[in-house]
């Protein structure tokens, strides 16, 4: 019998020190709620509809963790959406906003204003009434992981991401898709952007332009992105100094469009235009080899135009061919000569179109 009382009290002993372990991390992250400011660290520990704002940030270093939850507005955009979802005051340097987790419905998903150094990763904002992501007088604030899905359903001005007189803002790895987006703004739209990077995301079937940089913007990075099959241009570039590095897109537009040339005709070798990407064409009659050199980066230091993509297509109907180039040789670009690509249309019977893309490097 003492056996058992010692063990019934060793038991007892155990379960206290569970309650009170428990008790203090409970302290240290309470339940979060509508209107919720965060302290210092918040965990979800279930969904939020919310008819205002649903969480603020204020204090330096806080970190809010949605732990898979959704954080949704209780009203439809036509109903009088809630103003914004989260919300990084200038007071809040170095917060972090983690995912995974759903920020949907609001006017603006999550807005950072005047905070610097703020981290936001793995999250999805989709279905906001104006903007997904707003970002406005920061400096280093960091997107990773994020995807961006109908947004800007009842704004003119709407889109997914939008970012103003900010610097060194970064978007890496980024899924933005099926947004709305009027001629006024764009999918992806930097208003006074300086020294911004956008690296390695997919831009893809969005209304409007999918990327456009204002004339206040300078030295942005743009490197290995895939902006394809917007309802507008991919890319209206009127930014200055900026780097394009392995971008892919088809339909530019800047200060000075590249020079395309007819599928008949001489190709006129003209140095790529500011918005760093061009297309040429030239016809393969069946089993014919042809070839197309990228234009020498003329005036531009240190750039080269190399050979993004090739494809051949159907020469009287544009769309793309059944066979591809066979042989094909693609040449790299080097300090004396861009890029080029020689390719051999095998069919016997129907001419093809060589499409080649050459991009500033």
């Amino acid at each position: 019998m003492p056996a058992v009382r010692i063990g019934l009290l060793a038991c007892g002993a155990v379960i206290g020190a569970i309650a009170t372990i428990a008790a203090a991390f409970a302290g240290r992250t309470p339940s979060v709620r509508c209107g919720t400011v965060v302290e210092e660290e918040a965990v979800l520990d279930r969904d939020l509809r919310c008819d205002g704002v649903a969480v603020t940030l204020r204090n330096p270093r806080s970190v809010l963790h949605l732990n898979g939850h959704t954080v949704a507005s209780a009203h439809a955009c036509a109903d009088g959406a809630a103003p914004s979802g989260i919300v990084v005051e200038g007071t809040a340097d170095d917060a972090q906003i983690l995912g995974p987790g759903l920020v949907q419905g609001f006017v603006t998903g999550i807005a950072v204003v005047d905070a610097v150094r703020v981290q936001v990763r793995d999250l999805r904002i989709a279905d906001s009434c104006g903007v997904g992501l707003l970002v406005v007088g920061t400096d280093g604030v960091r997107v990773r992981d994020g995807i961006f899905h109908r947004n800007g359903r009842a704004s003119d001005e709407g889109g997914a991401i939008r970012v103003e007189q900010s610097k060194r803002f970064l978007l890496d790895g980024a899924e933005v898709f099926a947004n709305t987006a009027s001629a006024r703004s764009a999918a992806l739209d930097l208003r006074d952007c300086d020294q911004c990077r956008i690296v390695a995301n997919r831009i893809v079937a969005n209304g409007g332009s999918g990327l456009r940089l204002d004339p206040e913007s300078r030295g942005v990075v743009l490197e290995r992105n895939v902006v394809l099959d917007q309802r507008g241009v991919d890319v209206l570039d009127q930014s200055n100094d900026g780097t394009y590095v392995f971008n892919l897109f088809e339909r530019g537009d800047g200060l000075r469009a590249p020079a395309l040339w007819p599928p008949a005709g001489a190709r006129a070798a003209a140095p790529a235009g500011p918005t760093g990407c061009g297309t040429m064409h030239a016809v393969a009659p069946a089993q014919t080899t042809v070839g197309i050199e990228c234009p020498t980066a003329a005036g531009v230091r240190g750039a080269r135009n190399g050979v993004v993509a090739y494809r051949l297509l159907n020469a009287f109907s544009l769309q793309p061919f059944p066979s591809p180039c066979d042989p094909v040789e693609v040449r790299p670009a080097d300090d004396r000569r861009g890029g080029a690509v020689r390719c051999t249309n095998p069919d016997r019977l129907y001419p093809a179109l060589l499409e080649v893309t050459c991009c500033l490097m």
